[in-house]
């Protein structure tokens, strides 16, 4: 594992995270950086799914005949 580089800046020393790393494990626990990894991959690929014609508010599923 890579160690972060320290950025001056005006407001203090800052980091930044190494390419290929999640910022969640900078900022939250190993167990609460994993689930928003997850929450973040999950809705990263229904706004996707949505954006390439998904379904929308307006359609509507066909009506079941009773």
């Amino acid at each position: 594992m890579k160690a972060k580089k320290s950025i001056p800046s005006e407001h203090g020393p800052r980091s930044k995270t190494a390419a290929g790393r999640s910022v969640f494990r900078d900022l939250f626990s190993a167990e609460e950086a994993a689930e928003l990894e997850i929450r973040s991959t999950l809705l990263h690929g229904l706004s996707q799914w949505l954006a390439n014609g998904g379904m929308t508010p307006k359609r509507k599923p066909p009506k079941r005949s009773a």
